[in-house]
């Protein structure tokens, strides 16, 4: 009688813990993947240091997408969303041949339709980025310096 009792009590609180853990593990990796995500890309990017390792990287992830300028700058960039991917965060890293990596986590694009970012310079009155300082000068998404010279 003893070991039922003890067998129904065990399975009692794995009843109760089980799904506790579960839904703190979930709530703690919706605030933890976002940095992971940073970092992870961050580094990844920052190891990239012409246009061709950025193809490379592009061809092996789809959703990475890579922008090449008129000047033959050229921008690597990828992002989580929480619409698209369903990663309950949004986050968007964007590494140029400049060296710089920016990153946001107010606002993502839908994986390879970060070339949204682009058609807000093709309206009726303006033009597509030129160059990476006409792409920050005019791009209405804030982005925050995370690395690269002047971080």
């Amino acid at each position: 009688m003893r070991i039922f009792r003890r067998l129904l009590g065990i399975a009692l609180i794995a009843t109760i813990a089980l799904p506790i853990a579960f839904v703190s593990s979930a709530v703690l990796w919706h605030y933890i993947a976002p940095t992971y995500y940073a970092y992870k890309w961050s580094n990844d990017f920052n190891k990239i240091k012409t246009i061709d390792d950025a193809e490379i990287c592009s061809q092996a992830d789809r959703d990475i997408f890579v922008y090449k300028f008129d000047n033959n700058e050229w921008l690597i960039a990828r992002c989580e969303t929480s619409c698209c991917s369903g990663a309950g965060y949004d986050i968007s890293i964007i590494h140029d041949s400049q060296g710089n990596t920016y990153m946001n986590t107010d606002y993502s694009f839908c994986g390879k339709d970060i070339g949204e970012i682009f058609q807000r310079f093709e309206g009726k009155n303006s033009r597509p980025p030129k160059s990476l300082d006409d792409f920050y000068k005019h791009t209405q998404i804030p982005l925050v310096k995370r690395s690269g010279p002047g971080a």
